[in-house]
């Protein structure tokens, strides 16, 4: 055996098993590192709960009774008493079953549980003093654990479905996410929980409701006075309306940084032979004998 999961271990050892042993073989060296990630998760999260260390680990002997007398030597005692949930749903909710057993009847139960780093289980810790709620991070996550609100500015985080890829991480332009490792056994971290919210800002022209007020004033801090555009206090204002008032606001005023003049009349190959003729006038003389100037 080269690959099990997460799963198969907490589930083996809610069901009753004081240990759980995977012969791997010396034929398959190499191959079992994503099987040491898992063995050691397991062994964290037991160790954590107050269950010791040694419950998960290989057998790598390859004659038969070496494997038969490493297995006679288990210590047969201390099995955690065994569950009768039943294993539905997929391999992370059967995770999350047998976890929570084994939380419930744990030497040392603990409320939250660290995890080393890379676990797929976790939380994200936001700095909402520096979120603007633009929510690309509900946009990337691939699970649904960051979640928005169709009714007004809101970012919302369920811990159940996260999975610690970092791809909200990576995503968020004001880089004030940042990835926590553990499993939460307490109730409310089953369901989503508000991390920030805000009354959404509405445009000063019309009143329709259009961005987030730190966003707006994020932008407003970084371009009034420092952009061309944005100098003075009336096209300072531009940044407060809607996108469609910002238009109006722009040709109403009649200063338009864009505005070239009149355009330049297109010139053809008869002009060009106009003004041949006449500089060759010029150098010839006039019809009257004098010079043209």
């Amino acid at each position: 055996m080269t690959q099990l999961g997460f799963d198969v271990f907490a589930a083996a050892l809610a069901y009753g098993a004081a240990r759980v042993r995977v012969l791997v073989g010396p034929g398959n060296a190499g191959e079992t590192a994503g099987l040491a990630s898992q063995i050691g998760l397991a062994e964290t999260a037991m160790a954590g709960l107050g269950y010791g260390s040694g419950r998960v680990s290989i057998i790598d002997a390859q004659d038969p009774d070496a494997v038969a007398a490493e297995l006679w030597e288990l210590p047969r005692e201390g099995a955690p008493a065994p569950g009768t949930f039943l294993p539905m749903g997929g391999k992370r909710t059967v995770t999350m079953l047998a976890l929570r057993h084994l939380h419930k009847v744990a030497p040392e139960p603990v409320e939250v549980l660290p995890l080393p780093p890379g676990a797929p289980f976790g939380r994200v810790q936001v700095m909402t003093e520096g979120c603007t709620l633009c929510l690309s991070c509900v946009g990337a996550c691939p699970t649904g654990a960051l979640l928005d609100n169709a009714d007004k500015p809101m970012l919302s985080f369920s811990q159940d479905a996260c999975v610690q890829c970092g791809l909200c991480k990576t995503t968020c332009p004001e880089k004030v996410i940042a990835l926590v490792p553990e499993i939460d056994f307490r109730d409310s971290a089953r369901g989503a929980r508000v991390i920030k919210e805000e009354e959404p800002f509405c445009c000063v022209k019309c009143g329709k409701p259009f961005a987030t007020k730190s966003s707006i004033d994020k932008i407003v801090a970084v371009l009034a006075g420092r952009h061309a555009m944005f100098a003075t206090p009336e096209a300072a204002d531009r940044m407060r309306m809607c996108g469609d008032c910002r238009v109006v606001d722009q040709f109403e005023r009649g200063d338009s940084p864009f505005a070239l003049g009149a355009p330049r009349a297109p010139r053809t190959t008869e002009d060009y032979l106009r003004e041949r003729e006449l500089a060759q006038n010029g150098k010839d003389g006039g019809p009257d004998g004098g010079s043209v100037h």
